[in-house]
This record gives C-alpha cells, sequence and structure tokens, in this order.
C-alpha cells in the first residue's frame, strides 16, 4: 500500500518543499536563513561570494554580516529519504509489472529536480545593457522577469518557483528592469510609476490615490521624457559655452606664448646690450688703465730727470761748501787775501 502512494507523495514534495531555488536539485546539505527560506549550503554560499552581499536569494532580505549557517538535519533527512524515493520509483518503473503509471510520476519529478537543464539551454548569458539573472551564480543568464514582489530579476530556469509555488504565483511579474529594489514602492510594493511634481518624488498608484491626490501628478515616463528634453537643451547650452571658453582659453594661452616669446626676445636683446655696454665699459678701462700708466711713466722720468739735476747740483754745492770750509779755517792772512777772488 505504500509503495504505490510514493512516487505520488515524492512528486508533490518536490515542487514545495525538496527543491533548492538557485541550483533546482534536491536539497544537498540543507541550510535554512533567518528569514525561513532553504538552500544547499553549497550553493547559498557560492551565492553569497558572487554577489558580496548577504541577501536572501528569495525575498532578497539584507544581512549586515553573514548569518551563522548549520544544516537543517530534520529537512536533510527528509530529503535523503525523498531522494531515495526518487531513484526506487525510478529503477520500478524500468522494472516494467505495475509500474506504467509510477514510472510515469517518477519521471515528472526527474524533470523538475535531476534534469534540470543548465543555463546555456534556457538562455542566453547577460550582456553589456541586458538585465542578469539575480539568482544564477556565476556568469548570469539574462533574465526573462522581475519581480515586484521579491523583488528580483529571474532567468526561465529560475523563474519555475514562481509559476509552481502556491506563495509565489501571486507574484507580479514585469519586463526585466536595472535597478528594481529602487523602482518599487517601500510601502505598497508597486512600482514607481508615477512623478508627483509637487513633491518631487516618485510614487506607486496606490500612493497617488491615498496621499497625493490634489497634487500636480503625471506619468514618471512623461516627466522623464519633459526632463530629458530640457536636459538636452542644457546640454547643448553647456556645449556651446564650453566651445566658446575654449576658444577663449586657447587665445589666451597664445596670447602667452606671444608675450613669452616677445619677452624672451626683449631678454636677449638686453643681454646683448648689456654685454656691448660691458665690452665698451672694459675697453675704456683699458685705455683709462694705459693712460694713467703713461701718465705714471713720463711723470715719473720727468722726476727721474729732476732727481738727477738736483743731485749733480748738490754734489757741486757740497764741494763749494767744503772749500768754503777749509779757507774758513785758514789763520794766514796774506794767503786768505790772494785767494779771496776765488770764494767771491
Amino acid at each position: 500500500m505504500q509503495s504505490p502512494q510514493s512516487p505520488s507523495l515524492g512528486r508533490a514534495l518536490s515542487e514545495d518543499q525538496f527543491s533548492c531555488s538557485i541550483c533546482l536539485e534536491v536539497f544537498v546539505e540543507p541550510v535554512t536563513t533567518p528569514c525561513g527560506h532553504s538552500f544547499c549550503k553549497a550553493c547559498l554560499l557560492g551565492y553569497w561570494t558572487h554577489s558580496k552581499k548577504f541577501t536572501c536569494p528569495m525575498c532578497k532580505k539584507s544581512y549586515s554580516r553573514r548569518p551563522e549557517m548549520s544544516v537543517n538535519r530534520v529537512l536533510a533527512e527528509i530529503s535523503s529519504q525523498f531522494q531515495g524515493l526518487m531513484l526506487a520509483g525510478g529503477s520500478g518503473g524500468a522494472g516494467g509489472s505495475g509500474g506504467s503509471s509510477r514510472g510515469s510520476t517518477l519521471n515528472l519529478s526527474s524533470d523538475t529536480s535531476h534534469g534540470s537543464p543548465s543555463n546555456t539551454d534556457n538562455g542566453e548569458f547577460a550582456r553589456a545593457g541586458e538585465v542578469p539573472c539575480d539568482a544564477c551564480i556565476g556568469r548570469k543568464v539574462k533574465a526573462l522577469k522581475s519581480c515586484l514582489n521579491c523583488p528580483g530579476s529571474f532567468c526561465e530556469v529560475h523563474l519555475r518557483h514562481h509559476k509552481k509555488v502556491k506563495s509565489l504565483t501571486s507574484h507580479r511579474l514585469i519586463e526585466p528592469t536595472f535597478h528594481l529594489e529602487e523602482k518599487i514602492c517601500k510601502k505598497h510594493e508597486r512600482l514607481l510609476e508615477i512623478y508627483c511634481r509637487s513633491d518631487h518624488t516618485c510614487i506607486c498608484t496606490a500612493c497617488a490615490e491615498a496621499s497625493h491626490k490634489s497634487h500636480d501628478l503625471v506619468s514618471a515616463e512623461h516627466e522623464w521624457k519633459k526632463k530629458m528634453s530640457n536636459l538636452g537643451k542644457k546640454r547643448s547650452e553647456l556645449k556651446h559655452l564650453i566651445k566658446e571658453r575654449t576658444k577663449k582659453l586657447d587665445e589666451i594661452k597664445q596670447s602667452i606664448k606671444v608675450i613669452k616669446a616677445s619677452s624672451q626676445k626683449e631678454l636677449e636683446e638686453s643681454w646683448q646690450v648689456y654685454a656691448e655696454l660691458q665690452r665698451l665699459v672694459e675697453q675704456s678701462q683699458a685705455e683709462l688703465v694705459e693712460l694713467i700708466a703713461k701718465r705714471q711713466r713720463e711723470g715719473e722720468r720727468h722726476a727721474q730727470e729732476l732727481a738727477r739735476g738736483l743731485e749733480n747740483e748738490l754734489s757741486q754745492l757740497r764741494s763749494r761748501s767744503n772749500e768754503l770750509e777749509a779757507y774758513a779755517h785758514t789763520q794766514d792772512k796774506v794767503l786768505f787775501l790772494q785767494v779771496g777772488d776765488a770764494i767771491r
């Protein structure tokens, strides 16, 4: 009685409780986040390693630091037993007798858990400008939809839970959107589609009906187009101003170059004038020195001639003085008178 019921039970459980939302396989060493969602331990750690933020892959609840994760032994044991049911059901279906119904049931479960296709089989890798899947680990696949309730963007593979899990089927899916969390109303969990010109903020339809009825409201896209138009005009004006200022700056730079060249030329000319003046001063100084030296030589020669004349005269005077000195000592009157004419 138990074995016929096992595949049916296995199929129901595999869809709701025993599939990791990251790898889409049956849980291996399942761990549970503080917000209540379960994942394979390796999948969750790998997700946190690649995202570099500690958030729940399902509900996007953020944690300031990595939560302490312990393997949920009860869930691990049930998952192991469920895996055994899957394997037993697969062998029973292959055996033949009374297993056609059971085999088809297990094949359906196998498609869900063990036969999950790779990312490249269910979508292209996200390129520049395309919204990537938030649940993919490693290289991201291009997102197929964004969920306003999770919030997050998911590829075709990771959207399966939104189609299978009852608590996720009511979530609102939209076209893939960048920075989804910033575009969702925190109060009503709706997309910010309206712009309030009175408060200068984006709001959702519920906010518009509740607290912005008398305000000047327009669609966010309309206001975006208007602001983009104004931005375009301002950009054009700035480009024109930049062009004018650049031209003026080039003129000033050219003027600076001319001033520098002119100053350099004047400086070179002044050095030439200074050098010429220095040469003339040195020449005049040399001529003056030569003139002074010439005058000195002539003065010295003239003085030497005078000195020699005076020396000769002095010698004669001394000789005469000696003669007179000798006459002065002569006691013979007759002799003195005889030579008296000589001393006149």
